[in-house]
């Protein structure tokens, strides 16, 4: 969704849940230390498989992307989901204003509405109003 919403202009308001590391790049960004060392021979087979596979490169990365993205973005991550959801962090801290930013340390990777539905729920819709509905200015919040 946030690449979607840094080259798609037309789209009014974005909610992604999830966004972790897609390539190379964005995974050495998130390791440190001796994970850093482990992970960069995997994460790169990784994308140059998604390149060979695609027959094309490798998608933008997400931190040059972020500062992209003009629309209102909500960003809720788990920080204990796995697929590299920290990144959320740099994500929310690159995009513009208005954004709001929801860490689920209880939910898994992409289960945010079956781990809290109703809250999720409230939160998403309550976003989705305030921007889309009420016409809301896009000064800081």
């Amino acid at each position: 969704m946030l690449q979607a919403a840094a080259e798609t202009p037309g789209l009014a308001a974005v909610v992604s849940e999830g966004a972790g590391t897609r390539v190379f790049g964005e995974d050495m960004q998130d390791a440190h230390g001796v994970n850093r060392l482990l992970l960069a021979p995997l994460s790169l087979l990784q994308t140059a498989a998604i390149s060979v596979f695609a027959n094309e490169a490798p998608p933008a990365e997400l931190p040059d992307l972020a500062p992209r993205i003009t629309q209102p973005v909500f960003l809720i991550w788990a920080p204990n989901g796995g697929n590299q959801e920290t990144m959320s962090r740099v994500y929310y801290r690159l995009t513009r204003w208005p954004k709001q930013i929801w860490a689920m340390p209880t939910a898994s990777h992409m289960a945010g509405i079956s781990n809290r539905p109703a809250e999720y729920e409230r939160r998403v819709l309550g976003f989705f109003d305030h921007y889309l509905v009420e016409g809301a200015p896009t000064e800081r919040r």
